[in-house]
């Protein structure tokens, strides 16, 4: 294995297959989320055009959430490997091994 690549590669094939377990949203929250989309589901039958713009606007709510967490996840990312010794290698390996899993959260989602 060459060294230089040893903080992109994954430590074990299971870590590589895995996605990260750290949901980007909070049990209590995504559970409110789906408790509305199942009131905005149910309220086609009788409604459809007011259910569909419920649809639009909770969409527009969970991704504005979702960009709030993702910036305070990153911004939290950034403080911590700049604030450690920007020399230290092992430091730097952890630090993009964290920016990984967030990326990879992301392009799973």
């Amino acid at each position: 294995m060459n060294p230089n690549n040893a903080a992109t590669q994954s430590d074990s094939p299971r870590q590589a297959a895995e996605p990260a377990t750290d949901a980007l949203f909070d049990r209590a929250e995504v559970e409110r989320l789906r408790t509305q989309w199942q009131q905005i589901q149910g309220e086609f039958v009788d409604n459809p055009h007011d259910a569909v713009k419920g649809a639009d606007a909770l969409l527009t709510e969970t991704i504005e959430q979702l960009t709030t967490v993702c910036i305070r996840h990153r911004e939290a990312l950034s403080h911590r490997w700049s604030r450690e010794s920007s020399d230290d290698t092992e430091n730097l390996r952890q630090a993009l091994r964290s920016y990984r899993s967030l990326f990879d959260k992301l392009v799973t989602t």
